[in-house]
């Protein structure tokens, strides 16, 4: 038999559920976050490298990395997700989940002036099914039985995991979340009414052996002041009184103020305190479990850094020491390979991230040496989706070892289109207008491909009007037509006309546009008039001189 100490949940719509108000009123969302406050911290514990104050938008960036510096008390968490989760929203958007509550936690411990940090050690599958109709309350209690128990204790010996967190499809109507009080067990329900990005730092909060509010919980914390508290308005971390949209996102402490309104109290709640004092007991906090041994590294490298998509890239892992050199071992050892994609740019060239199972197919998995093996291959290969786009980043690497420390590198692959031939074009290279002219030219599109594609005609000039300035091509092989006109035109001047992608990231085609005034011919005579008779004078003139030379001979 197990014994366990009392058990802590996240309700749904949480202890407001009595007053008949709808889960759905309970939804937090990302956006509430801009409007939390900044922490005015009093008296703080521990704080000589923490930030006194912080911008609570840090929380909602999705995969920022926990950091384990010198200074910081590191608790390191498993995550175990069940088969039917994996097959509702797939391993990336796991691990953007993961990435996400960890950072909120690791902000609320920064708020709170902690040196404590919540950290990711390893990402596997619950060896036991779901069962979805099982309240979440139940289904925790499967993780003490034979089947689960003793897969997870190994996991955790070997990973020397603190904290073990197993995550689920939202199935429960009643809850999000199930944690024993100082225990390091917890459940957390994904998706549904369950988006709260601080679930994860309220639940492990429950994990260190803290309760709920005094007015809304009979259980027995850690030490009597691990409690959450309400002020200004507002609950901090561990409440559950107050709306979660907008509660405080600090643990409670009587050195802490919002609106100049303390956020504890002496005795009742001040978990903060109670933090501090934890880290340096045995069995609390990250003194749960030793930490991993770790007896070598893992270097990756890959066989190609650009590739066309439809290609496959070649990773090789290779067990190194500490000079680099590839070694074996004595015993099994693995690491968790890892690839997703990430955006990001070379100077002008704008890069997309690669979506797995998109633009590739997700090979994040765990990878296994034997003893007496020093290399291991794996292939991963990317998709042709027959699409005109920029190209596109892969990251790959290594993490989650056990007795092995993750890559100290992450490389990027370049994924580059392969969708075929395809030209977009104007029919003339150059143009001359004069002021309030008009020309109607040709755009065309050869292609062998059939991909429908938007297009935007981009100049830089007050003096020219084109109609229409986005066009659509939704066949392969066609032409639209376009007209360009000239206004008013004082000075001469040359407009280059770019054919571009809609979202600006590839340039096809340029025209050049020579604008010029209009020019004004003299007037040409068509007979009589001054003209005539200056032309006759002469003429007069001429012969009277000739007249008077012809009698001088004479």
């Amino acid at each position: 038999m197990c014994h366990f100490n009392a058990i802590a949940s996240t309700p749904i719509p949480f202890s407001a559920k009595k007053s008949g108000e709808t889960p759905a009123d309970y939804e937090h969302t990302n956006s509430s976050m801009a409007l939390a406050p900044v922490y005015m911290l009093e008296r703080l514990h521990n704080t000589s490298q923490l930030s006194k104050q912080s911008n609570i938008n840090a929380i909602s960036e999705f995969g920022e990395k926990a950091t384990s510096e010198s200074n910081q008390h590191v608790i390191e968490i498993g995550f175990f997700y069940t088969e039917d989760l994996l097959a509702q929203i797939g391993r990336a958007e796991i691990d953007r989940y993961i990435d996400e509550q960890i950072s909120a936690a690791n902000q609320v411990m920064i708020n709170s002036g902690l040196a404590i940090r919540r950290q990711v050690s390893y990402v596997g599958p619950f060896p036991m099914a779901n069962e979805p109709d099982t309240a979440i309350n139940l289904f925790l209690a499967n993780v003490y039985s034979d089947q689960a128990f003793s897969a997870l204790s190994n996991i955790r010996e070997r990973f020397g995991l603190d904290y073990l967190t197993i995550l689920r499809p939202q199935t429960d109507n009643n809850f999000c979340g199930w944690a024993y009080y100082d225990n390091p067990y917890a459940i957390m329900e994904v998706g549904g009414f369950c988006t709260s990005a601080t679930l994860g730092a309220h639940e492990w909060g429950h994990n260190d052996g803290a309760d709920h509010d005094i007015a809304n919980s009979s259980d027995t914390p850690v030490r009597t002041d691990a409690r959450g508290y309400n002020c200004a308005g507002e609950g901090t971390i561990m409440s559950t009184s107050n709306n979660w949209n907008t509660r405080h996102n600090i643990y409670s402490s009587p050195d802490i103020s919002v609106n100049g309104e303390a956020c504890g109290k002496l005795g009742e709640a001040d978990f903060i305190s109670v933090l501090n004092e934890l880290v340096a007991l045995p069995n609390h906090l990250g003194n749960k479990q030793a930490a991993s041994e770790k007896i070598a590294s893992v270097a990756v490298s890959i066989d190609k850094l650009s590739i066309a998509e439809g290609e496959s890239v070649i990773v090789t892992l290779t067990l190194v020491d500490g000079d680099d050199n590839a070694i074996t071992l004595d015993r099994e050892v693995s690491i968790e390979l890892y690839t997703y994609g990430d955006a990001g740019s070379d100077g002008d060239i704008r890069f997309n991230g690669a979506l797995a199972d998109v633009d590739f197919i997700n090979a994040t998995q765990r990878v296994t040496f034997s003893a007496g093996q020093s290399t291991q291959s794996i292939s991963v290969t990317t998709l042709g989706d027959n699409e005109q786009e920029p190209t596109e980043l892969l990251q790959i690497g290594a993490r989650y070892g056990d007795y092995v420390n993750g890559s100290a590198n992450e490389l990027t692959v370049e994924i580059n289109d392969a969708a075929g031939q395809e030209s977009l074009s104007f029919s003339l290279e150059s143009v001359e207008l004069e002021s309030n002219q008009s020309i109607a030219l040709t755009v065309n599109r050869a292609a062998d491909f059939d991909i429908p594609v938007l297009l935007a005609l981009v100049f830089d000039s007050e003096h020219l009007t084109i109609t229409p300035e986005i066009m659509e091509f939704t066949s392969a092989n066609a032409s639209e037509n376009v007209t360009i006109t000239a206004g008013n035109i004082d000075i001469a001047e040359t407009v280059m006309i770019q054919l571009e992608a809609i979202d600006g990231s590839q340039v096809f085609d340029q025209l050049a546009i020579q604008l010029s005034p209009l020019v004004i011919e003299p007037e040409k005579s068509s007979g009589g008039g001054v003209n005539f008779w200056l032309a006759l004078l002469a003429a007069l003139a001429f012969a009277a001189r000739e007249l008077t030379q012809n009698r001088r001979e004479s």
